[in-house]
């Protein structure tokens, strides 16, 4: 006979041949170990407890050993913190707390940290039974634990995730985040903000037909704001569109009311302009006349029928108004030139600008 063995105690023989009798299973949920009372021991049937149990814990896995179908295997992870014992003795009990098998180690010391060493300690027990599917797994899921070689087995086997299933999936890096390519990885919200930083970078500005701007935007209202709390805009702006105190503020583009015009960059249709710089209204050619006067002679022969030649004696001109109006001191060369060939037709939208 060997050694190191694992024997059924009476209970646990009874209990498994109850349940196969039955059709019915024994739910087992905790192993213990022992130090067997300070010496080696010699398991026995009759045994009911272990003869010096230092730690109990649940059972963290129970399987059936591919390779021989009428053993079960029962797995103990005893954490690091728990120790500063020898372990010589084993045991299993189920979920009524009696001692179903029990088996004797090599003596094997488990330390603790405050010793030197801290580590996890496997222990496993091995069953033969006639018929495994006697024998259920009573989980407490408090104390279960995984150790790393259970997690480094079954992670190969998990799913991964797709747009259809739910399983693990890897978090892209921003920079895989910003190519766009990989339909498998999860964006963070770090890799978010740096992609729409790329789309819709600080101090872009664009028409909505809000009334108010959302989050992350202003209004291009030409608003002196803070220096500190829009850092990232003033930045890019700095004192372009104005000043603000010139210390603590800064001023936010105006678009209220204008027309926008691409700069020229060099082309030399409209050269000399700078970023921010403001242009008034100039007029189109056109063939419509400014407010003019024709005179009417005041001699009878050119009276049109129906007026009396006695009304003209108080009449020395007549003028017709042309309907186009300029105001008092303008002049139709002028550069703010009142007209409604100046204004293409129009629609409202809020400019704002991205912070």
């Amino acid at each position: 006979m060997p050694d190191y063995y694992t024997i059924l105690t009476v209970a646990g023989q009874a209990k498994i041949a109850n349940a196969l009798a039955l059709g019915t299973t024994i739910a087992l949920d905790r192993m213990a170990v022992g130090d067997g009372g300070g010496v080696a021991i010699t398991p026995t049937e009759t045994m009911t407890a272990l003869a010096g149990e230092t730690y109990r814990g649940a059972i963290e896995r129970l399987t059936a050993d591919p390779d021989n179908p009428s053993w079960v295997i029962a797995e103990l992870v005893i954490p690091p913190d728990v120790g500063g014992w020898s372990v010589r003795e084993l045991g299993l009990f189920d979920a009524a707390g009696d001692l179903i098998a029990v088996a004797n180690l090599p003596e094997t010391y488990k330390p603790v940290l405050a010793e030197g060493s801290a580590r996890d300690m496997i222990l496993r027990m091995v069953l033969e039974v006639s018929d495994t599917a006697a024998v259920t797994l009573t989980l407490d899921p408090t104390v279960t634990l995984a150790s790393r070689a259970w997690v480094l087995s079954v992670l190969p086997a998990v799913i991964q995730a797709t747009t259809e299933v739910r399983g693990v999936v890897e978090l892209a890096t921003v920079a895989e985040t910003q190519a766009g390519a990989d339909a498998n990885r999860a964006v963070t919200p770090a890799g978010l903000y740096n992609t729409l930083a790329l789309v819709l970078p600080v101090g872009t500005i664009l028409w909505s037909g809000a009334a108010l701007p959302s989050a992350g935007w202003l209004v291009c209202d030409g608003a002196a704001v803070s220096r500190t709390e829009y850092g990232d805009l003033f930045a890019v702006l700095g004192t372009t569109w104005g000043a603000g105190d010139g210390s603590t503020t800064f001023q936010v583009p105006d678009l209220r009311g204008e027309f926008v015009r691409g700069i020229d960059l060099g082309r030399g249709i409209d050269s000399g302009r700078t970023p921010g710089s403001w242009q008034c209204a100039s007029h189109l050619p056109h063939d419509t006349d400014g407010q003019h006067i024709h005179s009417i002679p005041d001699s009878e022969a050119a009276i049109d029928a129906g007026l009396e030649a006695p009304t003209l004696e108080y009449l020395t001109q007549i003028w017709v108004d042309s309907g186009l109006k300029i105001p008092p001191g303008a002049r139709d060369d002028a550069p703010a030139f009142y007209s409604s060939t100046v204004r293409p037709r129009n629609v409202a939208l809020l400019p704002i600008i991205r912070y």
